[in-house]
């Protein structure tokens, strides 16, 4: 679809940022007043964040610095001034409305077309020859879809792709307003504001209008988009302040228990954090023995409950504990029989619940969860009835160097859209400055 130039900017009302939820705040600041042992304890909490967010920055940025080590970058990255006949993909969560707006006004100043799941497979093993062809793709189905990507798709009359968790999609008829409501004056910035708080995810409803709008392909992000130990190992324990999701906590690894197919992913304190990847990883799930769990979530509660987290040391503590009570045999893996049932009910029963729920839709299209996809689970996706698979932008190397459907698709993150061959092109050093300030807005927190 041929991008058209908007005559009017978005702003009637100031928008503000909507800014990634992610629970409460870990470590909050000092009260005035408070007492030398409970700053201390901030204080130590506090580094504790600040070494956890650096490695989550490392980790997060892990692949991408060796992608351009190794010249796996799409080109126009690095500075091609053609997309060498291959479509752009993109990589969005939520998003904040006025660099989103922008980014759609140079696409349609620069003549780009966008493409949705199937312009993708129309185009799959073919290049075209100065082609200026994107796709934008979006994972989770956050409330800031709904909210303020929908009405500039149709402001732009441009097409998208929403990979949503089908598994957590709420039954919710409530009718909340978007961007459309604010440029109309029938809602305010903060009546937006509020249904983020209300409403994190895009609820059916509303995955049903954009579906029935032709502008949104709706795809599959899996079921439960879950994490499962992966290992003995633990990582840390489950403290007042955990950061979690909003939706689901699904930055929870599985717990023994849990019902893989209806999480909660509920921990008592004190519980201990397993090393972790996501379930489409195919890595085989550590569950652990319940006792030694339960053993620290009593001494945490003995202790004084939250206070136990005021002393110097509690996780040296606790670790000294787990090794006690868990002994040799903390757990058990599962078999690569019951790894590989729970992956393909992931695929098979979200493909589905969508096409149940979204009348004349076909899911073709998977995208892997922190972009933590296998060959296991590209095998799986293909019995499933998945034709493409979507990552991030390291895709699997295959030993035999042979790879049958489901396609793979390289997605990279939106921030490389400024890098698109055309006028007023960002530097690579501009977009790493950026995102080096954003983590550290992120870890200071509000003023």
């Amino acid at each position: 679809m041929r991008l058209k130039r908007a005559a009017t900017p978005v702003e009637k009302e100031e928008i503000r940022t909507p800014a990634k939820r992610r629970g409460p705040q870990v470590f909050p600041r000092c009260a005035p007043g408070e007492n030398t042992r409970a700053q201390s304890a901030r204080m130590r909490s506090m580094k504790n964040s600040f070494t956890a967010s650096l490695e989550r920055i490392v980790q997060k940025n892990a692949d991408e610095f060796l992608a351009f080590a190794l010249g796996r970058m799409p080109a126009f990255v690095t500075g091609s001034s053609s997309l060498g006949g291959q479509p752009a993909v993109f990589c969005y969560h939520d998003i904040d409305p006025e660099r989103f707006e922008a980014q759609l006004r140079r696409l349609a100043e620069e003549g780009y077309a966008t493409l949705d799941c199937e312009g993708l497979d129309e185009r799959a093993g073919s290049s075209v020859r100065g082609a200026k062809d994107v796709a934008l793709t979006f994972d989770d189905g956050t409330w800031t879809f709904y909210t303020f990507v929908f009405p500039l798709l149709e402001r732009y009359d441009v097409r998208a792709t929403l990979f949503v968790i089908a598994g957590l999609v709420p039954e919710d008829d409530s009718v909340y307003p978007n961007l459309e409501d604010v440029w109309e004056g029938r809602a305010s910035a903060a009546d937006l504001e509020a249904r983020g708080r209300a409403q994190p995810l895009c609820t059916w409803r509303e995955l049903e209008a954009m579906h029935a709008s032709g502008r949104v392909d709706i795809q599959s992000h899996s079921m439960t988009h879950s994490r499962v130990p992966t290992s003995s190992r633990v990582i840390d324990f489950f403290f007042p302040g955990f950061p979690v999701e909003t939706y689901g906590n699904v930055n929870i690894p599985l717990p023994a228990g849990d019902d893989p197919r209806a999480p909660l992913r509920a921990l008592p304190r004190g519980a201990p954090i397993f090393e972790s990847a996501s379930r489409m990883a195919a890595i085989p799930r550590f569950v652990e023995n319940a006792e030694p769990v339960n053993a620290l979530a009593r001494h945490v509660e003995e202790a004084g409950g939250d206070r136990f987290f005021e002393r110097s040391g509690w996780r040296s503590e606790l670790g000294r504990l787990w090794s006690g009570s868990a002994g040799r045999q903390p757990g058990r893996f599962e078999s690569d029989a019951e790894m590989e049932k729970t992956i393909l009910w992931e695929l098979s029963e979200s493909k589905r619940l969508l096409e149940e729920r979204l009348p004349g839709k076909t899911v073709t299209h998977f995208c892997y969860p922190w972009f933590q996809g296998s060959a296991t689970s590209d095998r799986l996706a293909g019995r499933a009835g998945y034709r493409a698979v979507h990552y991030g932008i390291a895709l699997p190397r295959d030993d035999d160097g042979a790879h049958a459907l489901p396609r793979r698709i390289q997605r990279i993150s939106e921030e490389y859209q400024c890098r698109l061959p055309g006028r007023e092109r960002t530097s690579l050093l501009e977009i790493a400055l950026e995102r080096i300030g954003g983590s550290l807005r992120r870890f200071r927190g509000p003023k």
